[in-house]
């Protein structure tokens, strides 16, 4: 859930058995796991201890405030809601959620990429492409939760350069 502290691989190993991963090349998923959680914004964005940084959130205004709310964090988090005159549903590769006395404040929307991008360029027309699909999940996330705009942030994470970007 959280890279604060990452188990060592053997642990990595059973974690992904008891979750019904089976893949031949788990030791290379692992290792390239590793080389992700090396790239600084990469590893900021999956800690916890970053979410209890006012500084570093990404919300418009401070209204997560980050300490003083519980951070609650999903994972391939499912939707399905009424949208422009029909349904949209989807997966929300990570949501973030900080509730303050049961209540959620604020919602932190992570959209992870694997496209190969070099360059700021071609890091701003992936996000000019992605955009609908961050939008759509803003949407979401706002009707599910009761939020405005400048509760939900949209982020894209590009994996390969270790990038992290918001929509």
């Amino acid at each position: 859930e959280w890279a604060d502290e990452i188990p060592d691989d053997e642990q990595l190993g059973q974690i992904a058995r008891r979750n019904q991963v089976h893949v031949k090349d788990l030791a290379r998923r692992i290792a390239g796991l590793r080389e992700h959680l090396a790239k600084p914004d990469i590893l900021e964005l999956l800690s916890e201890s970053s979410y209890h940084d006012p500084q570093w959130l990404p919300f418009e205004s401070q209204v997560g405030a980050g300490d003083g709310c519980d951070i609650e964090v999903h994972n391939e988090y499912p939707f399905a809601i009424d949208w422009d005159g029909g349904l949209l549903n989807g997966t929300i590769d990570r949501l973030v959620l900080l509730r303050h006395e049961g209540t959620v404040v604020a919602a932190d929307t992570i959209d992870f990429k694997t496209d190969q991008v070099e360059g700021q360029a071609e890091i701003d027309a992936k996000v000019e492409f992605y955009r609908g699909q961050l939008q759509a999940y803003r949407d979401a996330v706002k009707q599910l939760f009761g939020l405005d705009d400048n509760q939900v942030a949209t982020r894209l994470a590009f994996l390969g350069p270790g990038r992290v970007v918001g929509v």
